[in-house]
């Protein structure tokens, strides 16, 4: 390519970021929460009580997923036990909860999420960015839970940087070999194909 090549192009793409930063919608209009706290703890074998070592529940966490290191099924092609993905039932104190699903394996000192679940949020708010055409999706220093979400083309997901804007899927384990299933996001402005996260 010539320079003159070169420099059409980057001009092009310029333009193009431009005209889709114009346009932003707020994750936040659409519900998105991004409320996931980390925390360790223990359950026992095919217990629903979790206690945490750290105060931090709240009676409203009442319906946030869970997940729970090694206290899901053994992972038939690792050996490992897999993660324990359910739904908080009950609150007992700022330590102890109640699980809907449980414990395959006793675990004590586990790393553990929990969270509103953002997928229909994002899912939506994406959709009124892909309706209009493209856009951008500014989010906060905030660590989101989600399952899956596909970003559509033309869209711009503009975080605070890859350690203070997070996704956390319990997919994202098997799907991206990153560890305890956080994965960052940096997502092209040019993007010519939805992406799935």
């Amino acid at each position: 390519y010539s320079k003159a090549q070169i420099d059409f192009i980057t001009n092009a793409l310029d333009a193009r970021v431009a005209q889709l930063e114009g346009f932003q919608v707020n994750p936040e209009d659409y519900g998105v929460k991004g409320d996931l706290k980390e925390i360790n703890g223990a359950i026992g074998s095919s217990g629903t009580t979790f206690t945490s070592t750290t105060a931090i529940f709240q009676p409203q966490d009442v319906g946030k997923t869970i997940v729970i290191k090694g206290a899901g099924a053994p992972v038939v092609t690792s050996g490992l036990n897999g993660l324990l993905v359910t739904t908080i039932t009950g609150y007992t104190s700022s330590t102890t909860v109640t699980v809907a699903s449980p414990a395959s394996v006793a675990v004590s000192n586990a790393y553990t999420v929990f969270y509103t679940d953002d997928t229909a949020a994002f899912t939506a708010a994406l959709a009124a960015l892909s309706a209009s055409g493209g856009g951008k999706l500014p989010l906060k220093t905030k660590k989101y839970g989600i399952s899956q979400v596909t970003i559509p083309n033309n869209t711009i997901i503009d975080g605070t940087g890859y350690k203070t804007t997070q996704f956390y899927s319990p997919f994202g384990q098997s799907q991206t070999a990153a560890p305890d299933g956080i994965f960052r996001i940096i997502n092209p402005p040019n993007a010519s194909t939805d992406a799935n996260i």
